[in-house]
């Protein structure tokens, strides 16, 4: 594909780190050449062009070929090790796609034997599914729910493993007596 037929700035950026892997590196390297190639304002652009090349780095692609520049955008430096084909310092690694998933648990209701409602930890904002949560966007489940994860946690921290989405499904005899 030549490069005057890329319309999108995202795909602009995109094709410029793919062809100069000396850019992912370099934010004004990056926006000198992607405004030259394809006629664009430097002033009005560089943010832009920025943001387009940390939302293709959050999608694991284009990262920067230099450790130093990793550490300097706070990315996670197992994980940059690992995609860039280098061997890892032995920490441990989790994979985004483990890390990422949220947590969940079956709170029973108080109110309504053998009825649980899913709560859902996506790490910044926590869901319940009963009508409670819907309208007041509180609910007594999501409490339990914050008192389960914070138990959980520092179980994991006293047994020194950390458990990825193991989540206890309570029944309603363990809830009841």
């Amino acid at each position: 594909m030549q490069y005057e037929q890329i319309k999108t700035l995202k795909k602009q950026v995109e094709f410029i780190l793919k062809n100069y892997p000396h850019t992912r590196n370099d934010d004004r390297e990056l926006v000198k050449i992607v405004c030259e190639r394809f006629g664009h304002d430097p002033i009005a652009k560089a943010t832009s062009i920025e943001r387009c090349r940390r939302w293709l780095n959050q999608r694991g692609e284009y990262l920067p070929t230099d450790e130093r520049v990793a550490r300097q955008r706070k990315m996670n430096i197992e994980e940059w090790r690992v995609s860039m084909g280098y061997r890892t310092t032995g920490g441990t690694y989790t994979p985004p796609s483990e890390a990422n998933k949220p947590k969940e648990w079956l709170i029973p209701s108080e109110t309504r034997r053998g009825v649980f409602y899913r709560v859902i930890d996506f790490g910044y904002r926590m869901e319940c599914e009963c009508p409670q949560f819907r309208f007041k966007r509180t609910c007594k489940h999501l409490k339990k729910a914050i008192q389960r994860s914070i138990l959980e946690k520092q179980n994991s921290l006293f047994n020194g493993t950390e458990n990825i989405n193991h989540s206890k499904q309570y029944t309603n005899t363990e809830h009841y007596n």
